[in-house]
C-alpha cells in the first residue's frame, strides 16, 4: 500500500511547509508569540491549524469573534504577514457560516477553502471559498434533515479536478457522520454514511493516494464497545464507495482519534488519539500510534499519568526526513496548558516547548514547519487577550 498525496492546489503549499529535508529540532528552543487574539473583531479561539504560502504569509480561521450575529461571534478568516501585519479577510455572519474549526486549504489561484461547523442556510454548517479579493461563496449548506451530513469539523482536500472532499461529524443515513464530495460548482455527493461498527463521528479531515482512495479516522465507533460507543477507527474509502476499516481501537491501544493521519513513503500511517493508552487520566491520556501497511498497529508513545510530558493530543503530526514526529498536546505539561513535543524513531519523547497562559494554552490544530525549520502553531486560549495566539518556535 504505497501512498502518495495528491500534490495539487493546497497540498503543494502544505507540503512545502510540512516536509522539510535536513531538519531536526534542537533540544533547546525559543518561543515567540506572533499574534494574540483579542476575542473581538479579530477573532476568538483559533481552534484550527494554520497554513503558509511561499511568501511566508500565514492563513487560518477562528471559532468565534468577528461578527456578533452569533453566540460569542461567528468567527473569522485571517492573514498574518511575515512582518506581523494582521488582516481579517472575512468575518462570518451566520448565514454564510459560523464556528470554523478546521484548517484552510488554498489552490494555485490563491483561493481559500474551508468548512464551518455551524451556520449556513440551515444552521448545520457550510463549505465555503474565499477569493483573494475577499469575496466569499458558500459552496454548500448542510441540510436540516441531516441527509447530506451535518456539523463538519475537519478540513478539506482537493483533487486535480478541483473537487473537494471532507467529513461531517454527524448526519447521514445513520446519524454517525459522512464522507462527502463537493464539485467545483457546489454539487454535493455523500460518498459514505457511517453506521457505527465501521466508524462513528469523523472529526478530522482526510488524506488521499494517487489511486483516489481516501483515508481518515472516526472518533468513535468500531468493533470494540469498551468506550461506550466504540473507541474509534482508521478507515479507507475506495473510489467505488467501498469502505474498509483498517483498524478499530480498543482503548489500551488508543481511543478517540480526532486528527488527520500522516503517511510516510513506506505507507505507514501515523496519528494521535485523544484518549486511551496506559495512564490514570480520565479515559487515559492519549497515544501516538503507527499503523503499518500490513495493518499491524504499534503504540509509539503513551502519555503517562504524571502529565509532565503532556496529555490528550488533539492535533495531527508532522515528520522530518529523519523520521522524527512533531505534535502538540491539549493538556498536561509543566504548566498544564499543553506542550509541543518531538518523538524520535526510537520512541524517545522530548518536550520542545511547554505552553503557559502568556504564550497561549490548549493547542488543537496541527503544527507547520517552514523551510528554515521553524515550527508554527495556534493555541486555543491564553495570550495577552486570553483569546488564543499564533506562535513560532524558532530553530536554534
Amino acid at each position: 500500500m504505497q501512498l502518495k498525496h495528491l500534490l495539487t492546489g493546497a497540498a503543494l503549499i502544505l507540503a512545502s511547509v510540512v516536509c522539510v529535508p535536513g531538519f531536526a529540532v534542537a533540544s533547546k528552543s525559543s518561543m515567540v508569540v506572533l499574534y494574540a487574539f483579542s476575542g473581538a473583531e479579530d477573532g476568538l479561539y483559533p481552534n484550527a491549524g494554520i497554513i503558509m504560502d511561499p511568501e511566508g504569509n500565514i492563513y487560518g480561521a477562528t471559532w468565534g469573534g468577528g461578527n456578533q450575529n452569533c453566540y460569542m461571534g461567528c468567527g473569522t478568516v485571517f492573514k498574518l504577514s511575515p512582518t506581523g501585519t494582521f488582516t481579517v479577510l472575512h468575518s462570518f455572519n451566520g448565514t454564510d457560516g459560523d464556528k470554523s474549526e478546521a484548517p484552510l486549504i488554498v489552490d494555485k489561484y490563491g483561493v481559500l477553502y474551508g468548512t464551518t461547523n455551524e451556520g449556513g442556510a440551515y444552521s448545520y454548517g457550510t463549505v465555503f471559498k474565499l477569493t483573494p479579493d475577499g469575496s466569499e461563496t458558500v459552496l454548500h449548506s448542510f441540510r436540516h434533515d441531516g441527509s447530506d451530513g451535518i456539523l463538519p469539523t475537519g478540513g478539506l482536500i482537493m483533487d486535480k479536478h478541483g473537487n473537494l472532499y471532507g467529513t461531517s461529524y454527524s448526519g447521514g443515513p445513520y446519524d454517525s457522520g459522512t464522507v462527502f464530495k463537493i464539485s467545483p460548482h457546489g454539487r454535493e455527493t455523500v460518498l459514505h454514511g457511517f453506521a457505527g461498527n465501521d466508524g462513528n463521528h469523523p472529526a478530522a479531515g482526510l488524506i488521499s493516494d494517487t489511486d483516489g482512495n481516501l483515508y481518515g479516522t472516526t472518533a468513535y465507533g468500531g468493533t470494540y464497545s469498551g468506550c461506550d460507543i466504540g473507541c474509534g477507527t482508521v478507515f479507507k474509502l475506495a473510489p467505488d464507495g467501498t469502505e474498509t476499516v483498517l483498524h478499530s481501537f480498543n482503548g489500551s491501544d488508543g481511543a478517540g482519534p480526532e486528527a488527520e493521519l500522516l503517511v510516510d513513503k513506506q505507507g505507514n500511517f501515523y496519528g494521535t488519539t485523544t484518549y486511551g493508552g496506559i495512564g490514570s487520566c480520565y479515559m487515559e491520556c492519549g497515544i501516538i500510534f503507527k499503523l503499518a501497511p500490513d495493518l499491524t498497529e504499534t503504540v509509539l508513545h503513551s502519555f503517562p499519568a504524571k502529565r509532565r510530558d503532556g496529555e490528550n493530543p488533539l492535533g495531527g503530526l508532522i515528520e522530518n526526513h529523519k523520521g522524527d514526529l512533531f505534535g502538540t498536546t491539549y493538556d498536561g505539561g509543566p504548566y498544564y496548558g499543553g506542550v509541543v513535543f518531538k518523538l524520535e524513531p526510537d520512541g524517545s519523547e522530548h518536550i520542545l516547548q511547554p505552553l503557559s497562559r502568556g504564550s497561549g494554552i490548549n493547542p488543537v490544530g496541527r503544527l507547520l514547519m517552514d523551510r528554515l525549520g521553524n515550527l508554527y502553531g495556534t493555541a486555543q486560549q491564553g495570550g495577552a487577550g486570553g483569546a488564543g495566539t499564533i506562535f513560532k518556535i524558532q530553530k536554534n
